[in-house]
């Protein structure tokens, strides 16, 4: 794998702009978009998002045709006038996430578990021997 350099060295553009763009918040205000990693062994796909301020009861976990589909309709906007806010970074935001698995796991095995703030998705890949053969060339 070829790695790419950061570019380090001071910057016209940067040093004028970069302040503007670091507080301005581009936000898709209708969604959250969750961090999320993926790992994999020779049993398990382990998917975990990060989703701190949720609760369990506030995310649904549904599998479909190969699709695993995380997801809260949570909206957190006030539409209450009279908090008046100065600035507002944070609110809780539904979000959707859709993962296509490969049709080697055990579907019905599939477990989540939510512990501080990080929900993990357990997909178990199904146990049948892989067989491996040469192939005489003629």
């Amino acid at each position: 794998m070829e790695l790419i350099k950061h570019n380090t060295r001071p910057s016209l553009f940067r040093d004028i702009w970069g302040n503007i763009f670091n507080e301005l918040e581009f936000n898709d205000t209708n969604n959250a978009n969750p961090k999320t990693n993926i790992r994999e062994n020779e049993s398990n796909i382990i998917i975990e998002l990060m989703l701190p301020g949720f609760n369990k009861e506030e995310v649904v976990i549904e599998f479909e045709d190969n699709e695993l589909r995380i997801y809260s309709n949570l909206n957190d906007v006030d539409e209450n006038e009279e908090q008046n806010y100065i600035r507002r970074s944070f609110a809780k935001l539904g979000f959707n996430k859709v993962f296509r698995l490969p049709n080697s796991i055990e579907e019905k095995k599939i477990s989540g578990k939510f512990n501080e703030g990080i929900l993990s998705v357990n997909i178990p890949k199904t146990s049948k021997n892989k067989i491996r053969k040469q192939i005489t060339i003629s």
